[in-house]
Order: structure tokens, then C-alpha cells, then sequence
């Protein structure tokens, strides 16, 4: 089982450099490393490369020979490579043995998610060749500053992992380089985790020529959340830390760590220091002392028992031991304290509660009298109300909302039945009859008290001024002399005089 990597990207995220600095990293931690360059148009290679396709088909020739272009000649080369898929299997196979493997492929896009040349080359070593590989498709981290780029850079992703089919790692190169290109719209997890991408639709209308293509937008959007595959992993390739990370993640996706218990592959080391610590014996005093520990718990769990067992264990409040110097241990027994304050306070609260008691009984008692003199008035209450619901209906008939419509109505059908004449007798008849029953009403009515109080008053005013107009009956019987005519003319003048002055 052979182990490796397939560069992918589009141009300039480099992926040359990533081989570069990967073979690197995975020769100072014990592996070794054979790079393969599989693209054509790659002249000056910083690395030195264990097969290179320039040695079978050259992308410079190709052009001058069919007369196509950088893209064109591209996909010829491929096409040519999957025919002649024998030549790049007899460079593999001396390396099969004990190398992980690099294969840097071209910047072409259209070669991983379109054209199905790559993909065939790569499909046929693994099962030829019986390879277990991860495809590393980096983006280039400043494409997160522009939201148009940035989803383009998701569709391309998405696009390339759902072609290739394999173990797939998405990575955001020269992530040391972001803050060169100014601030992001949100943090960097935003951008990595692929979080909600509605959030990016406000930063797309500000750009007029991506406003209008904003319903073109938020469906793309959907599609890359409804398929939730992408996500990215940054790396610096100059951080060893950024690039260990990455390799963890990519000997988890093709299974290197699970492979290397079994078969020493291509870190010999690691297996012989991971053999070497399963071979050593445990501490041997680890063990040692644990059964005579038992022994004593259990020892003064049972004097504990005893304790509580000859006195009350309300009294106790715990049981503890003490070392001794005759190497035995001693119970100390805590106990609770009783004082009289707590007794008096017993003895206060049965008081309370008897208190307590007869006064509840009191309670009920006075609430039960008062529960029948209640039910005796709400009964009152309920006859007096039925009582002038009963004379509800005549009183409406005395209000002239009701009597005046009522009459009006008459005097049309008299109008309309019997004649001018009649209908006037009628109003006439009606109109001296109304108000004589309502007096008649008003007069059999019970009086207010305000009413009763008023003619109270007018009673007393009457009597006061009827005992001042009363003369002495013997005056009026005695004739005597002019003086008693005198007297009664006077008084009679007085009489007329308050008479008028009433």
C-alpha cells in the first residue's frame, strides 16, 4: 500500500512551492519523498522531481506542432498522458516500495471539473498501482477579501471534490499574506468553516456589477449550503506547525496512521520508539500496599458500627480516628450539644401552637354565625332584585325614548287609515292623557328620601308660622272697652301686615 498527495488549484495558488516545502517537512520527520511533475508548462522547478512528464510530451511543442494554445495544449498533453498511462506506470513502480508520493499537476481547472483525461490518469494508477490518495486543492487566501471571489473559489471546490472523487482537503495558501490584501468582511473562521453565506449578499450590492446578478448569486449560495462539503484548513508553508497540521489531516483522510501499525511503511522510527514503549514493563511498586489498605478501611468501618450501636447515634454527631502511639488507632466520638435554651424553645412553641389552636377554633366558630346572617341578607338581596326586574317593564313604558316613537307611529296609521280628522282628535286625546298619568304614577309612588326630607321641612316652616298667627282666645271674648278694639285692630293689622310680608 502506497501512500500520497494530488496537487490541484488554479494558477498561482501555489502549488508548486507546496510540493516544495512539503517534500521537506515529510523528509526531516523520516519519509521518504518522490515528487512527480505532471505539468507540462512547469520549466524551472525549484525541487528535484523523480518523473517528470516533459520526458515523454512537451507542452511548447504541442503548441508550435497543432497550432493550439496554453489551454488547448494542456488538455492535448493530458489526452496524450492517458494513452501512454504505461510510461508513467514503469517510472512509478521502482518507487513503490518505500516512498509517499507527490503528484504536482497543472493549473488547469477545466482539467478536474470538465475533462475526464485527469481524472482517468489518476482513477487507473490507483487501481493498477493499488494507491491510497488525497487530493490537496489550495486556494489562494486573498480571494477571501472579495465576496464575488470568494464563492467562485467555493463553486470550484465543491465542483472539483464531487469530479475527482477522492479524499479531499481544501486549503487557503499563503494565509501569512491575507492582511496584505486589507480587512476581511468577518473573521477568518467565517471564511474557513464556510458559515452562513447570506451574511455576503449586503457586500455583494455594493458592487453595481454584481448587483445585477444578485438572484444568480443567492442561488449558487443555496447550492454549496445544500451540498455542505466545503470547508477550508489554512496553511503558511513556511510555519511547521501550519504544515504538521496538514499533514495530520491528510494521513487521516488516506488512513497513513491506521496503515503504519502494521506495516513499517516509510517512518521507521516512529514504529520502532511506539514497539520499543510497549515492551516496557510497568512500575511494580504500583500495586504494592493496596490490599493491606482494604483491610484497614474495613477494620474501622466495623469499630465505627460498634460506636454507633452502643450509644444513640441522635447523640453523634460523627466518628472519627486518631493514630496513636501504640500504633493502633482511636475512636473520637463528637457529640451533639443540648442546650436549655432549645428546651425553652420547645416549650415556647407548644404554647404558640395551643394559642394557636384555640383561637382557630374561635375563628370558626364566630365565621360559621357570620355565614348565616350573610346568607339571610343575600337572600333578601336576590327578592328585593327580582322585585324590580318585575317592574322593570313598566317603568320603560313611562320614558319618552319609548312612548314618543310609540305615538308617533299611531298617529301615522291614523293618517294613513282613518283620515286627517281622526289622527288630530287622537293627537289631541293623547295629548292631554300622557301627562295626567304620569302624574297619576309619580303620585302612587314611594317618595325618595331626599323628597321626604324636603317636605319634612316644609311642614315644620308651616307649623312655626301657624303658632305665631295664633291669638288668645279670651282677647277675642272680652269686650270691654275701645282699648281691647284697639288691641284686636291692632293685632288684626298685624296679622294682614305678616300676611303680606309671606
Amino acid at each position: 500500500m502506497v501512500f500520497g498527495q494530488i496537487v490541484v488549484g488554479p494558477p498561482g495558488s501555489g502549488k508548486t512551492t507546496y510540493c516544495n516545502g512539503m517534500s521537506q517537512f515529510l523528509s526531516l520527520i523520516g519519509r521518504k519523498v518522490a515528487v512527480i511533475n505532471l505539468d507540462p508548462a512547469n520549466d524551472s522547478l525549484p525541487y528535484d522531481c523523480a518523473v517528470n512528464i516533459e520526458d515523454l510530451v512537451k507542452l511548447s511543442d504541442v503548441m508550435v506542432e497543432h497550432s493550439l494554445g496554453p489551454n488547448g495544449g494542456l488538455v492535448y498533453c493530458m489526452d496524450y498522458l492517458e494513452k501512454n498511462i504505461d510510461w508513467l506506470e514503469a517510472k512509478l513502480e521502482p518507487l513503490l516500495k518505500d516512498h509517499y508520493l507527490l503528484f504536482d499537476f497543472p493549473g488547469q481547472v477545466e482539467l478536474f471539473f470538465l475533462h475526464s483525461s485527469a481524472k482517468n490518469v489518476i482513477l487507473k494508477l490507483i487501481k493498477k498501482l493499488n494507491l491510497r490518495l488525497t487530493a490537496v486543492h489550495l486556494i489562494d487566501a486573498h480571494l477571501c477579501s472579495d465576496p464575488g471571489k470568494y464563492i467562485s473559489a467555493l463553486l470550484l471546490s465543491l465542483s472539483t471534490m464531487l469530479h475527482l472523487e477522492l479524499p479531499h482537503i481544501n486549503v487557503l495558501s499563503k494565509i501569512d499574506l491575507i492582511e496584505s490584501y486589507g480587512k476581511l468582511a468577518f473573521n477568518l473562521d467565517f471564511y474557513t468553516d464556510v458559515q452562513d453565506l447570506s451574511y455576503l449578499q449586503y457586500h455583494l450590492d455594493q458592487d453595481p456589477r454584481s448587483a445585477k446578478y444578485r438572484k444568480l448569486t443567492k442561488e449558487l449560495c443555496d447550492v454549496i449550503e445544500n451540498f455542505s462539503l466545503v470547508s477550508f484548513s489554512t496553511l503558511d508553508i513556511q510555519d511547521k506547525e501550519s504544515v504538521g497540521n496538514l499533514v495530520k489531516l491528510i494521513d487521516k483522510s488516506n488512513g497513513f496512521h491506521h496503515q503504519e501499525e502494521d506495516v513499517p511503511c516509510s517512518s521507521p522510527k516512529k514504529y520502532s520508539r511506539r514497539k520499543e514503549s510497549r515492551n516496557i514493563n510497568k512500575n511494580p511498586y504500583s500495586n504494592r500496599g493496596l490490599d493491606k489498605f482494604s483491610a484497614l478501611l474495613a477494620d474501622l468501618d466495623e469499630r465505627r458500627q460498634k460506636v454507633y450501636s452502643q450509644m444513640s447515634p441522635q447523640d453523634i454527631s460523627f466518628v472519627r480516628f486518631a493514630y496513636s502511639s501504640n500504633d493502633d488507632f482511636v475512636p473520637i466520638v463528637v457529640k451533639v450539644k443540648k442546650n436549655n435554651k432549645d428546651q425553652k424553645k420547645h416549650k415556647s412553641e407548644e404554647l404558640k401552637a395551643r394559642h394557636i389552636t384555640s383561637f382557630s377554633e374561635q375563628l370558626e366558630k364566630s365565621s360559621e354565625e357570620t355565614t348565616l346572617e350573610e346568607r339571610k341578607q343575600k337572600l333578601n338581596k336576590l327578592e328585593a332584585h327580582k322585585k324590580k326586574n318585575l317592574s322593570f317593564s313598566w317603568n320603560v313604558l313611562k320614558r319618552p325614548s319609548f312612548y314618543v316613537p310609540a305615538v308617533v307611529m299611531l298617529i301615522l296609521v291614523f293618517l294613513v287609515v282613518l283620515g286627517r280628522s281622526v289622527a288630530t282628535l287622537c293627537t289631541c286625546v293623547v295629548w292631554y292623557v300622557v301627562p295626567t298619568l304620569s302624574e297619576y304614577y309619580d303620585s302612587s309612588k314611594p317618595r325618595n328620601k331626599s323628597m321626604m326630607m324636603n317636605s319634612k321641612k316644609r311642614d315644620y316652616v308651616r307649623g312655626w308660622l301657624n303658632d305665631v298667627k295664633m291669638v288668645n282666645p279670651e282677647d277675642l271674648a272680652s269686650p270691654r272697652s275701645g282699648d281691647s278694639k284697639a288691641y284686636s285692630n291692632d293685632n288684626n293689622s298685624g296679622k294682614h301686615g305678616h300676611q303680606k310680608s309671606l
